[in-house]
């Protein structure tokens, strides 16, 4: 079998998804049976016996384990953190896997943490000690009684190390904007960067440049080799392949990262030891090892962006690979790498679309050009990184040298920003985006002439743009799980909108981008929630504070317990505090 980690990735995928479904676990015990049974017979039995097998570990990894109803607060908990603590405006949350509790139900699982008193001391694989209380499927420890313990991380020193960097950054960083530019670039840290920056690279289709990834590990990687040139190749690659793991910890264990890290550790051990590996097996066995250990990863849209990205340049390596020839043999070789970079990009962008239709409903075409001018930006500035990391950011020449080349990178977003190709109005089904990548992945693969397969490719992109575009002359209700009611939005056959909500949320933009609405109507009971909150950037062309509401005679609302009550014309419509979604004609 050519690519057996595909056949493996394809089947762990399908039992996770199965288990999402269908709601259904299995103990560990199957697939061990079945991988036992399939050694026992040859052949296509075996195979198919052997992908059972790793289907119903699918199934098994991605059980969900839910809190008991019976919990009585307040609870003691001690537990590790087993992920990385995500920073929001007002809050943190991690997850925990419970080692000692007083109620025993809840020891030996994993908890979601929301900690409403942010400590930087909670870090990957810290003990923690607290009392909270258990709300819905998350528990929230209580002010003031939570204790953190980091005698016997491991990684302590990593995040001691990095918290000291980035002190010693900010103290001699240009300004502040440049600062929040290299948290993000440097440590993987993108809380520092204003909601206005954000959106501007979100425009731009850049937001992949903001977000460490493969291109970075890549100039990382290249930058240490720049600096280890006296060195000969085994040994800068053994030098790498002890940094990347390194690197991965240090910057927060980012999926893009890992996937990174990871098919470049396999690269550069098969180059120490001599081996010939294939990239698209290399490729999918990393994807099988991270869904392997997070199996919710196949709905993160990092994850799919990363994987998608790399599966589309690895299937268009030939595409890419093209040769200008001139009698300057300089100007040729110039030439064909810039060409060559412009066409990774467009690879990368057709791959990518889909996902950032599907999740966000937008897309900038320009990100295609802007892409490869932000690459030859970014060179530069993370070599300037490095150079600054190993003098561990005290050498303040160095340090503004680097930000003087990150406010060039951010002046050069603002202009591309500029030029407002900015498209929203998508919403693609999850059928085309899987006929979509089927299509340009058998193109890419297709022996024809170099403008023919462009020309094709192009096409199926346009057209695959024109079919996502949102069209719908029926009423559409999003409901979204709030904290007291539900909030709702109301999406009218004459593509008007009226959001009903108290707390502002990323989702509300997301399907806004989607169905693109000509009118959007506010109405709260909340309304400084949504003017000083940094989490919303839509413009409202009405606000209003939240009664029970009429439009032509078409909407009222009545909120009662945790529920609310909506009749549009003859219909009647009940919505608990859940996500939900509803679609009927006029």
């Amino acid at each position: 079998m050519k690519y057996p980690f595909l056949f493996l990735f394809i089947f762990l995928v399908s039992g996770i998804l199965f288990s999402d479904a269908f709601s259904i676990s299995t103990p560990i015990y199957i697939p061990l049976v079945l991988f036992l049974t399939a050694l026992l017979f040859n052949n296509y039995l075996r195979i198919v016996l052997f992908g059972l097998s790793v289907f119903v570990l699918g199934v098994f990894i991605n059980q969900k384990e839910s809190l008991t109803d019976q919990i009585k607060n307040p609870v003691f908990i001690q537990c590790k953190v087993i992920t990385f603590p995500k920073i929001y405006n007002s809050y943190e949350k991690f997850k925990c896997k419970v080692e000692n509790s007083d109620n025993k139900n809840l020891i030996k699982k994993t908890v979601l943490v929301y900690n409403y008193e942010k400590n930087d001391e909670i870090q990957f694989f810290s003990d923690i000690y607290f009392i909270g209380n258990v709300k819905g499927s998350v528990i929230v420890p209580t002010e003031h009684f939570l204790k953190v313990d980091n005698s016997f991380n491991v990684f302590h020193p990593i995040f001691k190390l990095k918290s000291f960097l980035m002190s010693s950054y900010k103290e001699n960083s240009l300004s502040l904007e440049a600062f929040s530019l290299g948290s993000a670039l440097i440590f993987g840290e993108k809380g520092y960067i204003s909601t206005s920056l954000r959106e501007k690279f979100s425009r731009t289709g850049l937001s992949h440049l903001l977000a460490i990834s493969g291109l970075h590990v890549g100039i990382l990687v290249s930058s240490i080799f720049l600096f280890l040139f006296f060195l000969k190749d085994r040994i800068k690659h053994f030098i790498v392949l002890i940094l990347l793991p390194f690197y991965t910890i240090f910057t927060g264990l980012q999926i893009p990262v890992l996937r990174a890290s990871l098919m470049g550790e396999l690269y550069f051990f098969s180059k120490i030891k001599y081996l010939k590996v294939n990239s698209l097996n290399i490729l999918f066995f990393v994807a099988f090892i991270v869904l392997l250990f997070s199996p919710e990863s196949i709905k993160h849209i990092s994850f799919l962006l990363s994987f998608t990205a790399t599966l589309g340049i690895l299937l268009g390596l030939d595409f890419i690979n093209v040769s200008i020839h001139f009698k300057n043999e300089y100007l040729s070789k110039v030439i064909s790498i810039v060409i060559q970079i412009i066409l990774l990009s467009f690879v990368a962008t057709l791959f990518t679309v889909p996902i950032i239709l599907y999740f966000f409903g937008s897309f900038s075409p320009i990100t295609i050009l802007a892409t490869p001018i932000g690459i030859l930006l970014l060179y530069p500035y993370i070599f300037l990184s490095v150079l600054n990391l190993l003098t561990l950011m005290h050498i303040p020449v160095l340090v503004k040298g680097m930000d003087l080349l990150g406010l060039i990178f951010i002046n050069f977003v603002e202009f591309v920003n500029s030029f407002g190709l900015y498209f929203k109005g998508f919403n693609p089904s999850i059928i085309s985006i899987f006929i979509f990548i089927l299509m340009v992945s058998s193109l890419l693969l297709l022996k024809i002439n170099f403008f023919k397969k462009l020309t094709l490719l192009i096409l199926s992109l346009l057209i695959f743009l024109l079919i996502s575009k949102t069209d719908s002359d029926k009423y559409k209700i999003y409901a979204f799980r709030s904290k007291t009611y539900p909030s709702v939005l109301i999406i009218t056959p004459e593509r008007e909108s009226f959001l009903f909500s108290d707390y502002p949320s990323y989702k509300f933009k997301s399907v806004l981008n989607k169905e693109n609405p000509t009118f959007n109507t506010l109405l709260t009971s909340n309304p400084k929630a949504y003017i000083f909150s940094s989490q919303l950037n839509i413009e409202f062309d009405r606000i209003y504070k939240f009664k029970n509401f009429f439009k032509n005679d078409i909407f009222l609302l009545k909120r009662k317990n945790d529920q609310i009550l909506i009749f549009i014309k003859n219909h009647k419509i009940k919505i608990k505090n859940e996500n939900r979604y509803i679609e009927f004609d006029g």
